[in-house]
């Protein structure tokens, strides 16, 4: 073995494959404690974490014990195996945090009189006595030390101990070096060693929260742009006091990276947060906005429900009550989540220009939390090889620091404003790696969730296990929704006593309206704008779709843009050829290119494929150019389109409430016929609703994706009814009652017996499946009030925060030429079309058709791209 060196390094720096310079443990252990003392010393984060662990604040000597602890985090890397890390030629290497857990609590592989007397003179050499003084016994160290070695991203199994690994010998002492830590410990915190104080939280919920925290500081002090090695030249000499640089440099770091929210506080409350002085006088607030701004604020966090119709504003007003908040210091920054990528690109466009034209320079970053994109503001990041980022005109670097929180998904929740799919939010809730760090970072934010709806119990209850974390700790949410039923909202925002109103009260509540969970306060009816009158035909053929098909084509010949959506995408696709048949020259086109519009293209076509439906049938496009656009639901969230005719498959009412959202959107100049806006349902009979359910209540087949993309087919019959019953539907005076009707348990109850048959099993066949589902999202989900320990069930990084959506993103090692004339790269693989593949196959171009269509191997899979989308290959050409 190889004679190792001290003191314990704990980083090294190497350029061009050689080692330059190395920070010693001691070093590394100050910026990182230096860095979780400005973050518990952030007024919100200090609240948070306060609050979880039941305490108004956590006073000056808390922090400090908190922070010394924090300067432990990685005392594991004295062991001798870590140390050969820096030695090419040794080959006994071990990680940092396995070894020390192996040590402490592992099994002893027989040698237990030796592991009692290694972990005697580690505890002697960082003082356990006194920090169990601190804690107010080993349970409560244990656990807040449990917290703290979690910083990798979770916690290791213990495993087996190895007492090489800390044993003296070569010149090399682990316990020395652990020694050396432990004496600077009482030079930087002195207030933790000073008698008396109460004893620290250790709480469950605040160790998770807590573990968080010293991941962001360990993934901030260890930033060596910051954080200097000695030897370099903007670092200073080796007899300085690195505890007092690293406490300067870490108040530095959180202003250069804008976890210190000072400057935009200031911003924000000097400004006229009025939506007026917001959005001009020129604009009159609609009556949820009204509502909204008139909010108020609690003096700890609360969750805010924002019921309203389609269009009407409900991003402003999310974006006035997040300047509101944060100019009164309850909060230090926004995650905006939506429930697409394409919907998370447009909002965050829109959020950079709304806060830059109201705050100036000292808008904070607007980052783009979506895995592959790396965005900030307007500005486009190019990834470099290694973890890099190279950010366009960044001379001074500030490009960097404010694209810090958008360079790597795991920082998304630290970054100031944020706008990105919910998935991101999720996986704080989830057994994944550095869960704790997403969950922590955002206790501090305003989390607001756009169009959240019931249709799926999985994501539901996903979603309820975050917002408890961030309700218990004082947090701020505000959930947007134009279809939210009681009973989602109540599973939502009940905690953990769920009580859905029975259906006359949920059908009574107003619609517009504001719910808040502070003080237990009843809705607020905000008013709505003038009713849409939607007049509905019911298309029952839905094997012979040449009436709506020449109604769309009709349509079109005289003006009008016609949007149809097709629950599954070979149906779009299908539809868009049937139309490119008999009249190309009316289709939706994308640089010229006829094509329909859904998920199953290359994440860079999808960008030019949404700015080219928005182009076509968004609020500036030109009056009487007629255009038809076969798409999916790829066209019913966040895009700003308006159609002047609908034609739609049957889907869930809050679904359809989605897509009518999208028909006479704004108020312009209609072409003949389309005066009034029309909707044409496809839908088949009930009866033939009812053969669709097997024996066992089960969905089964592929009619216009019901029992797959739609399994609940009682709530497609219970949507049916209304349309029957109902040929006109009032937007939004209807919204309530429609809704309630179509998802209440009470009404779906109540349908399945007068309907009698296969139904009533078919309804027992869904509440399973929903009770299925919600126990998989709990034993996916952390227990915030379990004490944090190793995960041996822990989920891959790719675990699925949507069930039955498990498609696997696969690039391309090269661009090819798109069939829009940019490059291609990355494609989201449905999982139907890779079940076989191996996760880590790689995706191939291995040619092009005559036709000029690609063609893709992904595994053994053949794939086709085209203007239509990805498919598998009929078979060799």
């Amino acid at each position: 073995m190889a004679t190792l060196k001290t003191p314990a390094w704990a980083k090294v720096h190497v350029v061009q494959g050689a080692e330059v310079a190395r920070l010693s443990l001691v070093d590394h252990a100050a910026d990182v404690a230096a860095v979780a003392e400005a973050l518990l010393r952030q007024p919100n984060t200090n609240a948070r974490l306060a609050r979880l662990a039941g305490r108004r604040r956590l006073d000056p000597p808390t922090v400090a014990c908190l922070a010394a602890l924090v300067a432990m985090h990685d005392v594991g890397k004295v062991n001798r195996g870590f140390q050969n890390k820096a030695d090419p030629q040794a080959r006994f290497r071990r990680g940092p945090v396995q070894p020390l857990l192996a040590l402490l609590v592992g099994a002893s592989g027989g040698r237990e009189a030796v592991q009692r007397a290694q972990r005697a003179a580690l505890s002697d050499a960082l003082g356990v006595p006194t920090l169990l003084s601190w804690c107010g016994g080993h349970e409560s160290l244990s656990a807040l030390l449990e917290a703290v070695l979690a910083h990798h991203g979770d916690l290791p199994e213990p495993g087996v101990f190895e007492p090489d690994l800390w044993s003296a010998r070569d010149g090399y002492d682990p316990m020395e070096e652990a020694r050396r830590l432990g004496a600077v410990l009482p030079q930087w915190f002195p207030e933790a060693f000073r008698a008396g104080g109460e004893p620290l939280p250790s709480r469950p919920r605040f160790c998770h929260a807590f573990a968080g925290l010293v991941t962001l500081a360990d993934w901030l002090g260890s930033d060596s742009d910051v954080f200097r090695f000695p030897g370099d030249v903007c670092a200073p000499d080796r007899n300085r006091d690195r505890m007092a640089l690293a406490r300067t440099w870490a108040e530095d770091v959180l202003v250069r990276r804008h976890l210190d929210p000072a400057a935009r506080r200031t911003a924000a409350a000097s400004r006229d947060l009025s939506f007026a002085g917001l959005f001009g006088v020129g604009w009159a607030p609609r009556p949820a906005q009204a509502v909204m701004a008139a909010l108020d604020l609690p003096a700890y966090g609360e969750m805010v429900v924002l019921e309203s119709e389609t269009g009407s504003g409900k991003t402003e007003a999310a974006l006035m009550h997040f300047l509101r908040l944060l100019a009164v210091g309850a909060v230090d920054g926004l995650y905006f989540a939506l429930p697409t990528r394409a919907a998370a690109k447009q909002i965050q466009r829109r959020i950079y220009g709304s806060l830059k034209e109201i705050l100036g320079d000292a808008a904070p970053p607007v980052g783009l939390a979506v895995p592959g994109m790396v965005r900030v503001d307007d500005t486009e990041g190019v990834p470099l090889p290694g973890l890099d980022v190279h950010w366009p005109d960044d001379a001074d670097g500030a490009g960097g620091d404010r694209g810090w929180a958008s360079e790597r998904p795991k920082r998304y929740l630290a970054g100031a404003v944020m706008v990105g799919t919910i998935d991101q939010l999720l996986l704080g809730g989830l057994k994944v790696r550095h869960a704790h760090l997403r969950s922590g970072a955002m206790l501090r934010q305003l989390l607001v969730i756009d169009e959240v709806h019931a249709s799926d119990a999985y994501m539901l209850a996903l979603l309820a296990a975050v917002l408890d974390q961030h309700r218990a700790a004082g947090g701020h949410t505000l959930l947007m929704s134009a279809t939210l039923g009681a009973a989602a909202r109540a599973r939502l925002t009940g905690g953990r006593r769920v009580r859905v109103p029975p259906l006359a009260a949920a059908t009574a509540e107003p619609y517009p309206a504001v719910h808040r969970t502070a003080g237990a306060a009843p809705p607020v009816a905000a008013g709505g704008g003038p009713d849409k009158a939607v007049h509905v035909d019911l298309h029952e053929a839905v094997d012979d779709l040449d009436a709506p098909v020449g109604l769309a084509l009709a349509a079109a010949r005289a003006g009008a843009r016609v949007l149809i959506i097709r629950n599954r995408v070979d149906d779009a696709v299908a539809v868009h050829r049937a139309l490119a048949a008999a009249d190309p020259g009316l289709l939706f086109s994308c640089a010229g290119v006829p094509a329909p519009h859904h998920a199953r293209f290359a994440a860079e076509d999808r960008v030019r494929l949404d700015e080219a439906l928005e182009a076509a049938f968004g609020r500036d496009a030109a009056d009487g150019v007629g255009c038809i656009a076969a798409t999916t639901q790829t066209a019913e969230q966040s895009l700003d389109l308006d159609a002047d005719l609908m034609i739609t498959d049957l889907c869930p009412a809050d679904v359809l409430l989605q897509r009518i959202g999208r028909l006479h959107r704004h108020d312009r100049t209609r072409p003949a016929g389309c005066a009034a806006p029309r909707l044409i349902v496809v839908a088949p009979p009930v009866e033939r609703m009812a053969a669709l359910s097997d024996a066992a209540g089960q969905a089964r087949g592929r009619l216009l994706g019901f029992g797959k993309v739609y399994p609940d087919l009682l709530s497609l019959a219970a949507t049916r009814a209304l349309l029957t019953c109902r040929p006109v539907w009032r937007i939004p005076a209807m919204n309530r009652a429609i809704v309630e009707e179509a998802t209440h348990p009470e009404a779906l109850a109540a349908l399945a017996g007068r309907l009698g048959g296969r139904w009533p099993k078919h309804r027992e066949a869904m509440w399973g499946m929903d009770a299925a589902r919600r126990g998989v999202a709990t034993t996916n989900a952390i227990t915030w009030e379990d004490r944090l320990a190793p995960w041996p069930d822990r989920l891959d990084e790719r675990v699925r925060t949507r069930l039955g959506l498990d498609s696997r993103q696969a690039d391309l090692a090269a661009s090819i030429a798109g069939p829009f004339g940019g490059p291609a790269r990355s494609f989201a693989i449905p999982g139907w079309l890779a079940a076989d593949v191996p996760a880590d196959a790689p995706l191939e171009a291995v040619g092009r058709s005559a036709d000029g269509a690609w063609r893709l191997r992904y595994g053994a899979v053949l794939l086709r791209y085209d203007a239509t989308g990805l498919h598998r290959a009929e078979a060799p050409e």
